[in-house]
This record gives structure tokens, C-alpha cells and sequence, in this order.
């Protein structure tokens, strides 16, 4: 059993994979991984709290066998696994992925443990409903404010707080290096080719776009295995066969073959920042399905890309140049075609953007707080009390209410019925 210093506290972070290709993780802070990023966060913030001076004690469980940089890691089969691990070790706290979030396990250990739900996905109503009521779910952890905003309206808020992800962001000549003549009309993409990520919809604006530049070129940087080998590659090897056929028609010839005008690179470690370098306007997920953080649009932004995209709250509040968010999707073209012969946007200002919005102090120590006090503002009881009332006179507060109330109707007589 680990030994603890007396007056630490103590928590775990689990981390349940079955999507990561790489076997060997122990370089996570000087190399870049095909990870998703949830993985790579959990990853991130769990060895930061392991590895700073911070009266934390802090345990990475995971069912990932290969090799991570933490020192203080164990093997756990799932969820459940994991809680046990907590209960005999006397940790009482334990941070989960909103996707690992199952009622039942939640139930079994809510008089045991206390749990952080890190909601790197949109969360429903259903799951608000989980977490207001179960009261061994302390926090709800956004990862970005416009994400959190979209639980106003539902009593859940009171439990939700938010705090960046991390970007591991490299010094400015290691960017500056690698950014080539903006002169060229080249387009990139980042991201995993399936549907909720939108890459179709940038496919179907193409000709267009090369109608209008001639030159234009598209470098795509990921495939649709990048969350997992599960997903079975289409004709293209690009995406899944059903998702191939309703984006590559946009993008090949009447033979079948792919445009000269278009590049898929597949899945890329650090070569991914040669190829954004050369790329003047960058297209993070277009339709913003699915967004609550993109950080593959904050890492165009530290390449330098000119970056446009759909105007939605997350992007709003992750991108500098607010200017070419369309309103639409249907509008991405002539946006992307204005990117290409606008001027650039500086890269030290989006480099300074970025570092200054994004940095590892001003998440980790908001992750530090929030473990010790389930908190990460510090606002007197009078400002707690004030915001807790406005929230309480919203009408959208009382119809929320009102289904909850349903929700726990439902649930009540459904067990009744069931005990029968």
C-alpha cells in the first residue's frame, strides 16, 4: 500500500482506454502522441498534480498496459475496479471521464467515495439529472466557460465549474521555424474523419474553392481511426466506408481518383507542425458538433494559421480573430476563400493569445483548488449566495426544476414497479 504523508490529501484519476495505439507514453511532455483528448488530459493534469509541491497525493489508475511517465500508476480493469482501488487505499476522491459515468457504480460507492465528473463531451440532460442527485458527486468540470454556460437553465450548475484544457505549447521559435511562405493557398485540416467532426462539410465547399483559387491546396492531418483501430477503413483508407462515400465524391475525379489538389496525410506525431506550418488558413471542425474545447484549432493558432470556422460560443472564446466565424455552414467557402486572399493574422499576437489564455499554471491551479476545496473561485459567501438567487429566478431554472422532478417521479415509480 502507498505511504501517505500525513495531512495530504489524497485522490485518483481514472482513466478507461481502449483507443490508444501507442505502447509507450513515458515521453508525454517532449513528444506528441496520436491520443484523443480526453486521454491526453487525463493524462496531462494527472501527472501535473503528481509531479508539483501542491500537499496533493495523487494516483493514476488506468486499464492502459503500456508504459506512462507517472510514478505513482496502477492497472484497474474498469470503473468499478477503480472505485475498489480507492476504498482499500482509503482515497476518497476520484476524478472520471463524463463517458465512464455509469449509474450503478456511481450508486454502489456514493456513501464510500466522492466524485469529479470531467465532462470533456456535451452532457445531456439525463446526466445532469444523475449528477445534481446523487450528492457524492461534488464538481462537474467543463473544459471551457461556453460549455459550462449550456447548463444554465439546470440546477446542475451549481455543481459545474470550468477549467481549461491543457495546451503543452513549445516555445515561439520552435513555431516560428517551422512556418514557411504565407503566400501559398494552402488549407488544412486536424482532426478524426467521422461525421461529428465535420470534415465532410469543408470536403463539399472544395470546388468551390478551387474555382475561385486555383492554386488552393487541402493537407488533411488524421483518419478515422484516430480515436481507435476499431473503426474499419473504407475504400480510401480515410474513413469509414459509409462516411467515405459522402465526402469523397467532392473530393476525386469522375474516375474515382483523388484531386492533385488534395492531400491526406493520415495520423502525424510532431510532423503534424511541419505540415500546419505550411498552411496559411486553417478549418477546425466546421460544423462545431461535438466541440467543447478544439484544440486542434488552438494549435493552428500557434502554427499560425489563419483560422475560420462556425461562429459558436466555444470558438468565440478559443480563437483570437473572431472575424471570419461564419454563421453558417453553407457560408464556409466564401470564408475560406476570403482567408486565402486576406492578409494573415500576426502570428505573435496569436502566439501571445494563446499562451496567455491557455497556460499550465492557470489550469493546474485551478485542478489544484478545486481537489482541495471542490471550489476554484475565490468569492466571498455573500457572492455565492447572490449568484445562487439570480439562478433561482430564472424562469428556465423552474421548468428545469419542474423536469427533474418528473425525471425523479419516473425513476421512483420505475423501481416500485420493478420491485413488484
Amino acid at each position: 500500500m502507498p505511504i501517505v504523508e500525513l495531512n495530504m490529501k489524497e485522490i485518483a484519476f481514472f482513466l478507461y482506454q481502449h483507443n490508444i495505439q501507442e505502447k509507450d507514453l513515458s515521453g508525454l511532455l517532449s513528444k506528441s502522441y496520436r491520443l484523443g483528448g480526453s486521454e491526453l488530459e487525463f493524462l496531462l493534469v494527472s501527472l501535473f498534480i503528481e509531479q508539483r509541491d501542491n500537499g496533493i497525493k495523487s494516483y493514476f489508475l488506468t486499464n492502459f498496459k503500456g508504459k506512462v511517465p507517472h510514478h505513482n500508476s496502477f492497472y484497474v480493469e474498469d470503473l468499478d475496479d477503480a472505485c475498489r482501488f480507492c476504498v482499500e487505499h482509503s482515497i476518497n476522491e476520484i476524478v472520471i471521464d463524463v463517458k465512464q459515468f455509469k449509474e450503478d457504480i456511481i450508486r454502489k460507492y456514493s456513501k464510500k467515495l466522492e466524485f469529479i465528473i470531467w465532462a470533456h463531451n456535451n452532457v445531456g440532460e439525463y446526466l445532469l439529472n444523475l449528477c445534481l442527485i446523487y450528492p457524492c458527486v461534488k464538481k462537474i468540470v467543463c473544459v471551457s466557460k461556453s460549455q459550462m454556460d449550456t447548463f444554465k437553465g439546470h440546477p446542475s450548475i451549481l455543481k459545474a465549474c470550468f477549467i481549461y484544457n491543457i495546451v503543452l505549447f513549445k516555445d515561439k521559435d520552435f513555431y516560428r521555424k517551422r512556418i514557411t511562405s504565407r503566400d501559398q493557398h494552402n488549407v488544412v485540416y486536424v482532426g478524426c474523419i467521422r461525421p461529428d467532426k465535420g470534415f465532410h462539410a469543408l470536403a463539399k465547399a472544395w470546388p468551390d474553392i478551387i474555382a475561385s483559387v486555383s492554386d488552393a491546396q487541402l493537407y488533411v492531418i488524421g483518419n478515422g481511426q484516430l480515436y481507435g483501430k476499431n473503426v474499419t477503413l473504407g475504400k480510401y483508407g480515410i474513413a469509414s466506408q459509409e462516411y467515405e462515400d459522402e465526402f469523397m465524391p467532392y473530393l476525386t475525379d469522375d474516375e474515382g481518383k483523388i484531386l492533385p489538389s488534395v492531400h491526406f496525410m493520415g495520423l502525424l506525431g510532431d510532423e503534424k507542425y511541419d505540415v500546419m506550418g505550411m498552411c496559411k488558413v486553417g478549418v477546425p471542425n466546421p460544423t462545431g458538433e461535438s466541440e467543447t474545447f478544439c484544440l486542434s484549432g488552438i494549435e493552428m493558432e500557434l502554427m499560425g494559421c489563419s483560422v475560420t470556422t462556425l461562429k459558436i460560443p466555444v470558438y468565440e472564446e478559443t480563437q483570437m480573430n473572431v472575424n471570419y466565424l461564419f454563421d453558417d455552414e453553407k457560408m464556409i467557402s466564401d470564408f475560406v476563400i476570403k482567408r486565402l486572399n486576406d492578409k494573415p493574422d500576426n502570428f505573435d499576437d496569436l502566439y501571445d493569445f494563446v499562451t496567455s489564455r491557455f497556460n499550465l499554471e492557470g489550469s493546474i491551479s485551478r485542478w489544484e483548488q478545486l481537489i482541495k476545496t471542490y471550489d476554484v473561485e475565490n468569492i466571498s459567501i455573500f457572492a455565492r449566495i447572490i449568484r445562487s438567487l439570480k439562478l433561482l429566478y430564472s424562469r428556465y431554472y423552474f421548468l428545469s426544476i419542474v423536469r427533474v422532478c418528473n425525471f425523479l417521479k419516473y425513476r421512483i415509480s420505475h423501481h416500485i414497479l420493478n420491485d413488484r
